[in-house]
């Protein structure tokens, strides 16, 4: 590798570093010919020779429109339960599982990832490798990649962002100086060269690929002789163009071959033998000779780049292909596409294949396009190919056809869900929007405006999503479509409190539904009226219909769904005090959802409610912070408000106010519209935050504010959050919401019966608050600890301790109070036990704090009950995966407590953790000294 010893030795440290067990990447950029590939082989060579595992994959051109397609040659290497299937599962699945065979192997040792040409790179491979990139920093992986400057997309800028926030190093390839040419020219010609011959190789501007072209022109031409120990050519000197070059070789074999070559650049840079044949309309056997004798001369290889193609060939460079196609006049390039296309057609090939090659042929306007167009859309109707492909296609066919048109409003309007599906949701609703003035009849309006409504709820309009549903009243549809848009419409009414409004498109919805037999949408609406059942407060009719809709689903395992039911049954069940059911509901929902569309945030934010309530305060915020993570990677900011609003709550139960404002703060600004579902949470803990910091005026209007914010969701489990802290600080400021909340709590309870507790105790402590009556205080503790929420028994056992004291009866409350103590020392915190031991001492209790479980924000003491667990797993050599089943968990939710841990502990690697995970094994603990 002449004039390439900074990048090697780069590489070579990149190596060493994965060698340690830690992670590295680095992204090779430079023009065409430039030696990208070739540090690349010698990489994966050298990492061979080490005994690693390697996985290489190159993108192509042609092959765009192919989900994964730049890492197909990588598949056949990765673990056989972790190969993505691009036939089965969505992109988001399909990332997952490579991910995770990733993660496999590089728990068995040390991985190299190169991919080549990543410039044509798809965007789901680009997505995958960035997943790569972020979640197996700390594994012993070399990402490496090799771009041209351009073409650039926006993912493959999202990729280069990744990889330096993950310590990536970019290095780019410049031209070889006059030196190494001159080095390069005396190795490939066995001789110094001479002036002449200098001075025609410098012509390649130091590109190497140019450099090696002009030589063997050269000895093609018998164009060079020593003289005096030196290279020379003659006089002539070739043109310094490489696809001249190129050209001038081409001329050195037969017409046949000559010919043969020129058309299967046509069908790009790698061909099937069977394509070729289609094409030329020559069997394979005529075809043998000339393709034996191209891949002599060098100008072919065996093996697809980009495999997915049987029996197939390659040229040996992306240059050599270009300048054989580019040397064809455009005109005749487009009659030969538009010719492969239709000998595709006649000989069955995949629709896909056809349509690249009939739109490569096509110019808008003109009829050619009609063709193509109808192949796009042929292609994009099947329904195994994920949504990033038929975006691509339909977007091609769009681009074909006239600027107004029936043919091109179709193709829009089945371009819509699509680019929902690809998180464009921007895109769609510009499209939307155009499209539905010239729509014709009901079914077709309620399908876009319906899809028109997804698209700005996506963006964070609700206000624009409601609009457009309230647009469709009364029209008179019918079909899927309608029926899927009814049930969006009920959750979306729900969700922003508009319980009338979800009844009535729910009921209807569930009519259609039944009639239709479409169980997707079934599960959808039954979900959907399961919570609607819990925010009227009943708890025994919401679990009924969520438990329906999550047997149905649990029975047709491939459904598939923007929320899952069994998210619903887990609220519901947490509705009802079964906090281990309802755990056991999101974690089935996560199980399913890594199976075939990816974790969801929406599924992370249910178990962030339920730590929460369980009093498991470390897991709320690492669950939540995993659900962020997934919110800012999909664009789902959907439901994040509880994410935001508990992490916030965790922080000032761990006196970190200003860690609490800055949760808050990051929380502003996501949506538009009227406020959805659990916004109010992030009021509440604003009014808790203005209290600690002694803003009682601001933490009543707070408070107040919190509770007047979504009222038709009191009883979809923000009531039990909120009530109690609200009256406490309303009681004085503003009575009459105080008084509110306490007619409202009471009726919940009613409403949800004697087998809800948690409902009861939450009335009981409402109205002693309110009351200052230590004995109704007491009742709800007793209530309370049947529930089983720690911190709500903690919190009343608060109340009751202040309300016996004011009323004269310390000995009483000495005890509740020391029970709060406990509590709020067993959940982790601190903030809350140190005011209850304030009161303890207030009363002549000289009780110190137990000493706490952590004592260091560093070290192995740091690290909590769950990372303690992560960390011993790791030492046992288990995947991600592998510890996610073992705790119960998710594998994202392991990935965040692995962040943890190494900073905590202070390391880079998982074998470095890994080891001291093992130490502190060996190191018998004082019970067993």
């Amino acid at each position: 590798m002449t004039g390439r010893r900074r990048e090697q030795d780069l590489l070579r440290a990149a190596l060493d570093r994965v060698q340690t067990g830690a992670g590295a990447a680095i992204a090779l950029e430079g023009e065409a010919g430039i030696g990208k590939t070739r540090l690349l082989h010698q990489v994966l060579s050298e990492a061979s020779d080490r005994g690693w595992c390697t996985l290489s994959g190159r993108a192509e051109e042609l092959e765009r429109h192919r989900p994964l397609h730049a890492l197909a040659g990588m598949v056949a290497g990765v673990p056989a339960g972790h190969r993505p299937d691009p036939a089965r599962g969505t992109e988001h699945a399909l990332v997952d599982t490579f991910v995770d065979g990733v993660s496999s192997l590089a728990a068995r040792g040390p991985v190299v990832l190169a991919v080549d040409d990543l410039n044509w790179c798809d965007g789901a491979s680009l997505r995958a490798l960035a997943a790569v990139a972020r979640r197996t920093a700390a594994d012993p992986v070399l990402l490496l990649t090799a771009s041209r400057p351009l073409p650039r997309s926006r993912p493959l800028e999202r990729l280069g962002e990744v990889l330096l926030a993950v310590g990536g190093i970019p290095v780019h390839l410049d031209a070889l100086p006059a030196e190494d040419v001159d080095g390069l020219t005396a190795h490939l010609t066995g001789a110094p060269p001479g002036p002449v011959l200098r001075a025609c190789v410098r012509k390649a501007g130091g590109n190497p690929f140019y450099v090696v072209e002009t030589v063997r022109a050269l000895v093609e031409d018998r164009a060079l002789e020593v003289r005096a120990g030196r290279s020379e050519c003659r006089d002539q000197l070739l043109p310094s163009s490489v696809r001249r070059l190129v050209l001038h070789r081409l001329t050195a074999l037969p017409t046949d071959v000559q010919e043969v070559l020129r058309l299967a650049a046509v069908l790009g840079g790698s061909f099937s033998v069977a394509d070729l044949a289609a094409f030329t309309g020559r069997d394979a056997v005529a075809l043998a000779g000339p393709l034996r004798t191209a891949a002599e001369a060098g100008f072919l290889t065996d093996g697809d780049r980009a495999p997915g193609l049987p029996g197939a060939l390659s040229f040996r460079h992306d240059l050599i292909r270009e300048a054989l196609y580019t040397d064809l006049p455009a005109a005749v390039r487009a009659g030969l596409h538009q010719r492969a296309g239709a000998a595709l057609a006649a000989a069955a090939a995949p629709a896909a294949r056809v349509a690249q090659q009939l739109a490569l042929g096509a110019y808008a306007g003109e009829a050619s396009a009609d063709r193509a167009v109808d192949w796009l859309r042929r292609a994009a109707a099947d329904p195994a190919a994920p949504a990033s492909t038929t975006a691509a296609l339909l977007e091609r066919a769009l681009a074909l056809t006239a600027r107004t048109g029936p043919t091109r409003d179709a193709v829009a309007a089945e371009l819509l869900p699509s680019l929902l599906a690809t998180g464009r949701a921007g895109q769609a609703a510009r499209l939307a929007a155009d499209l539905l003035p010239r729509l014709v009849g009901p079914d077709q309006e309620t399908a876009v405006r319906g899809m028109l409504a997804a698209a700005r709820q996506a963006q964070g309009d609700v206000a624009g999503a409601l609009h457009e549903l309230d647009q469709l009243a009364g029209l008179p549809a019918a079909g899927p479509a309608a029926t899927q848009v009814l049930a969006f419409s009920a959750a979306l009414r729900l969700y922003t409190g508009d319980a009338a409004g979800a009844d009535r498109d729910a009921g209807r919805a569930a009519e259609a539904a039944e009639a239709s037999q479409d169980a997707q949408t079934w599960c959808a609406v039954w979900a959907t009226r399961a919570l609607a059942a819990a925010a009227r407060g009943d708890v025994p009719g919401g679990l009924a219909l969520a438990g329906q809709a999550a047997a149905r689903a649990a029975r047709d395992p491939w459904l598939q769904f923007a929320n899952d039911p069994r998210t619903s049954l887990g609220v519901v069940l947490a509705n009802a005090d079964r906090l281990a059911d309802a755990e056991a509901a999101f974690h089935s929902a996560l199980r399913h959802s890594d199976a075939t569309d990816g974790p969801a945030p929406s599924f992370h934010w249910g178990l962030v409610g339920v730590h929460y309530l369980a009093g498991r305060l470390d897991d709320v915020q690492v669950e939540a912070q995993t659900g962020l993570v997934l919110a800012a990677e999909g664009g789902d900011t959907w439901g994040a408000a509880v994410g935001s609003a508990l992490r916030a709550r965790c922080r000032l139960y761990a006196d970190d106010l200003p860690g609490a404002a800055a949760e808050l703060d990051a929380a502003r600004g996501v949506r538009s519209g009227p406020p959805t579902y659990a916004d109010d949470w992030l009021v509440w803990v604003r009014a808790l935050l203005a209290d600690a910091a002694g803003r009682p005026q601001d933490a009543a209007a707070r408070a107040a504010e919190a509770w007047w914010t979504l009222p038709g969701l009191h009883y979809l489990y923000g009531w039990r959050l909120m009530a109690g802290d609200i009256v406490r600080l309303t009681r004085v400021a503003d009575r009459s919401t105080a008084e509110s909340v306490v007619a409202d709590a009471s009726r919940g309870a009613d409403l949800a019966g004697p087998d809800v507790p948690g409902a009861r105790a939450v009335a009981l402590r409402c109205q002693g608050i309110l009351t200052g009556d230590p004995d109704v205080l007491l009742q709800a503790l007793a209530a309370s600890r049947r529930a089983g929420r720690p911190l709500d028994v903690a919190a009343t056992a608060e109340d009751t301790a202040r309300a016996l004291v004011a009323l004269g009866r310390p000995a009483e409350a000495v005890p509740v109070l020391q029970e709060a103590l406990g509590l709020y020392e067993r959940c982790g915190a601190p903030r809350a036990a140190a005011r209850a031991l304030a009161g303890l001492r207030e009363l002549g209790v000289r009780r110190r704090a137990r000493t706490p479980t952590r004592t260091a924000d560093t070290g192995w003491s740091a690290l909590t009950p769950t990372e303690t667990r992560v960390a011993a797993l790791l030492a046992e050599g288990l995947t991600n995966r592998q510890i996610g089943e073992r705790l119960y968990i998710s594998r994202r939710t392991v990935e965040t407590h692995l962040v943890h841990v190494f900073g905590k502990l202070g390391v880079p690697t998982r074998s470095a953790a890994a080891a001291v995970a093992a130490q502190q094994q060996a190191v018998p603990s004082p019970a067993r000294r």
